[in-house]
């Protein structure tokens, strides 16, 4: 027996260290949580002070720093975390709080550091050299009663969510008086570079149309393209013009669907910031010029008018205007936004009604047996009423043909037993139904296609839910309140497409991996293996929108789809089978995960994985370890992130294979931040597979040492070349001593920002500065700043730049 004690009071030890770490952090927590709301208090304060300076300073051809700006979206994110984590509080079990302690604290960290980022001495506005006018004001009409379809376009065009949007209707219903109005609103107060408005016609002329637009964006008539009517010549360059600003284009009369990309306009997106709406009297045009984008695209959303059955991606606007020109003898009643307290009597209610909108009111109650006799009523909208607490049980009783019904955003309690035998129902949306707790039983709506209690109360999936043969679209996302779905239930539903149970649920990977027609997917799978047999079954290729997660949901990372999301597990022997066509990938707090990312991942089939982050893995030694049974990996990655990994020491190890060129060749962002054991970042060896480097931002790897790493063999070169680096962010690195041994230097000319904070023992900068035609050097062309912490002004005296007296200007100390 003795031969067992040592290593068994070695457990102890280990176990004694972990399990006092992990009380300390639960019994601290609420005290933690108290200090990072203390701390993110006076980090809001600073934030607000800097938001009054803005709009104090702000005018025209002044525009917010893009640091600043980053710096106000970066606060925001740690509130949404703090609201994430306050959430989670609410819902994880008593012996949880130890793991979520340690988070609070990194973030208690993290919220003073970016509080210090948050001072800035040089100012928050820059002047901008803009053109004095973005387009021609339009004559307009008096438009009245349609406020509410101009502030719905308007937030569209103003948010990032939309890129392209559809105003469709009937002639004469106002869909260009409303646009010409919000056309010359845009010119007179947004930082859009140009708003240009151009009228197609029938029949469609390119050429004509690509002058239009051409003189719309240089602003002057006179000046046309110069393809002399050769359309691919013009297209071309139509695209490079107008890819030079920012833009809303509005094109009027639009009668048959075009290619943008034939004509030379620009998709738009969240990255070049501009918008395209198409105004036509056809919804199906409308539909059409959306679908260019619309596959893989989460940006656009396309308005349909009120003669089309609702659709997923309905907006009510331009429905309700094209309804009211309609009038009521037609079958259709809209009293939306007129803020009705209560819904029309019994005389209201016509026996010829088709389609009915009450949307956007303050309807508090429906009078107790009111029973409204209309056998041909198909829609019903009652959404966005907040104040309706109650729906008698004779409401239903007269709409034998109800096909859609919206009641979301109410605050009803319970559905009426009447419900039950709506069996012609299709859609029923109860999201953000916040207080609803009941459904009767469903199973007599066999024709119900569409099922929406995102952000409900409901305890017990409704009755009688797996006879709904025929549902394609199932959201039960948010249902915090929701434990468990019956097993066997969501496998009988087998014409399902769209399907979210984002939240507390945890579902089996065999249960979904019989929807062959799953196309939209967010989940949370209960572990690897039930993950991995979903991956694996031969049904999951035709999925492509999804987000999936296995472990525990809660993640203070934005994640965007399609991704997967391996949250808290104890991976062990399990190896982690990806999608083909993943793009996205999040690895947080797991235990035991094998010592580099592709032997804990199968990636060789995953060719399109684009981002990726790994975070508080304390195994993980290196990002890719390569040997002569390894596959190629990781070549189209563009964005990767690493933090809180104690072990890395590299981020590649080759051993036994030449060198590899691929691996990393298009990686564009590399954030290293909380990496104590990294010592070099970049072996010489490896420094040409990152030559699309464009930002890299290492911070608090407090054994860091060399940026790039030689050996004394290493006499091949003494010039690195980053060719496309355009941020180069060095912070709390108290160890680092080179970017790059001896006399060697780095050519960066792309470069814009140089950011060294707290770097004491670095010596010297060896980035090259260029040369002009006389052999005198010159700053480099793209630098707009070099910062510098205040408490480094000594350090700066005394570091080696060759030519540093021409660096000044563009020296910012915060």
């Amino acid at each position: 027996m003795a031969f067992l004690v040592q290593p068994i009071m070695e457990l102890v030890k280990y176990m004694g260290r972990s399990t006092c770490t992990y009380l300390d952090y639960h019994l601290n927590f609420d005290e933690a949580m108290s200090d990072l709301r203390r701390e993110l208090q006076v980090l809001n304060r600073r934030k607000e002070d800097i938001n009054l300076s803005i709009q104090s300073e702000a005018g025209w051809r002044k525009e917010v720093k893009h640091e600043v700006q980053g710096w106000l979206e970066h606060v925001q994110e740690f509130n949404n975390e703090l609201q994430a984590i306050q959430e989670k509080i609410q819902r994880v079990k008593w012996y949880s709080k130890g793991r979520l302690g340690k988070l609070v604290c990194k973030k208690i960290e993290m919220v003073k550091i970016i509080y210090e980022q948050g001072s800035f001495a040089d100012g928050l506005i820059v002047t901008i050299d803009r053109s004095p006018t973005r387009g021609i004001i339009l004559p307009t009409e008096n438009v009245v009663g349609e406020d509410f379809a101009k502030e719905k376009i308007w937030g569209y065009l103003m948010g990032n969510e939309v890129g392209k949007i559809g105003v469709c209707g009937i002639g004469g219903v106002g869909k260009t008086t409303i646009m010409k109005h919000i056309y010359n609103e845009l010119l007179r107060v947004t930082d859009f570079d140009r708003v240009i408005w151009v009228t197609v016609s029938y029949p469609l002329n390119v050429s004509k149309l690509q002058e239009n637009i051409a003189r719309a964006v240089v602003l002057d008539d006179r000046k046309g393209l110069r393809g002399g009517g050769d359309k691919e010549r013009q297209a071309s360059e139509l695209m490079s013009l107008m890819e030079e600003v920012r833009s809303v284009l509005i094109v009027d009369d639009v009668w048959e669907k075009f290619s943008l990309k034939e004509v030379g306009i620009p998709e738009p997106t969240t990255q070049n910031g501009s918008k395209i709406v198409i105004i036509s009297r056809s919804i199906e045009v409308c539909q059409r010029m959306g679908s260019e984008s619309m596959k893989g695209e989460d940006d656009v959303k396309v308005w349909n008018n009120a003669l089309t059955e609702l659709r997923e991606q309905m907006h009510y606007v331009v429905r309700d205007m094209a309804i009211k020109s309609i009038g009521p003898e037609s079958g259709y009643m809209v009293k939306a936004g007129m803020k009705l307290i209560e819904v029309p009597n019994e005389r209201g209610w016509g026996n010829d009604l088709k389609k009915v909108s009450l949307m956007l009111n303050n309807i508090s109650k429906i009078p107790l047996g009111l029973c409204p006799k209309c056998p041909t009523l198909s829609t019903l909208i009652l959404s966005n009423n907040y104040k309706l607490l109650e729906i008698p049980e004779s409401f239903f009783e007269g709409m034998p043909e109800l096909k859609v019904l919206d009641l979301s955003n109410t605050n009803i309690e319970a559905l009426p037993d009447s419900i039950s035998n709506l069996e012609k129902l299709s859609s029923l949306r109860l999201k953000w139904c916040k207080r609803l707790r009941y459904l009767p039983s469903l199973a007599k709506l066999r024709a119900l296609k569409k099922l929406d209690l995102y952000s409900s109360k409901i305890e017990v999936v409704p009755e009688g839910m797996e006879k709904l043969i025929s549902l394609e679209y199932l959201d039960l996302s948010n249902c915090y309140n929701l434990k468990e779905i019956p097993m066997g239930m969501l496998s009988n539903l087998s014409n399902l497409q769209y399907l979210l149970v984002y939240g507390e649920l945890k579902i089996k990977g065999e249960e979904i991996a019989r929807l062959s027609k799953l196309e939209t997917f967010e989940g949370v799978f209960y572990d690897i293996q039930g993950y991995n047999y979903f991956v694996n079954s031969q049904d999951f290729q035709i999925l492509t929108d999804y987000k999936i997660v296995v472990g525990d949901q809660f993640s203070g990372i934005d994640q965007k789809k399609p991704v997967v999301n391996i949250n808290n597990c104890d991976l062990g022997e399990e190896c982690i089978v990806l999608p083909d066509n993943l793009q996205n990938l999040v690895i947080e707090e797991c235990k035991n995960m094998r010592s580099s990312l592709n032997k804990a991942v199968l990636l060789e089939k995953t060719t399109e994985l684009s981002y990726c982050v790994i975070r508080d893995c304390e195994d993980m030694k290196c990002v890719v370890h390569l040997d002569s049974s390894s596959c190629p990996v990781l070549e189209k990655i563009e964005e990767l992130f690493l933090w809180y990994l104690p072990k890395l020491s590299v981020l590649m190890r080759v051993e036994g294979v030449a060198t590899p060129l691929h691996v990393f060749s298009n990686l564009k962002m590399l954030r290293v931040w909380f990496c104590s054991r990294l010592r070099k970042l970049f072996p010489l060896e490896l420094l040409q597979a990152f030559q699309n480097l464009e930002e890299i931002d290492v911070y608090w790897c407090k054994q860091l040492k060399e940026i790039i790493a030689l050996s004394d063999s290493d006499a091949s070169s003494d010039k690195f070349t980053f060719p496309k680096l355009r941020r180069l962010l060095l912070s709390n690195l108290p160890q680092l001593k080179n970017i790059c041994s001896a006399k060697r230097v780095v050519v960066c000319d792309s470069v814009e920002e140089i950011k060294m904070l707290k770097c004491p023992e670095l010596k010297r900068i060896p980035v090259q500065l260029p040369l002009l035609d006389n052999g005198q050097p010159s700053p480099l062309p793209r630098l707009k700043e070099i910062q510098i912490d205040e408490e480094s002004k000594e350090w700066w005296e005394s570091v080696e730049w060759d030519h540093k007296n021409l660096l000044q200007p563009f020296l910012k100390y915060i």
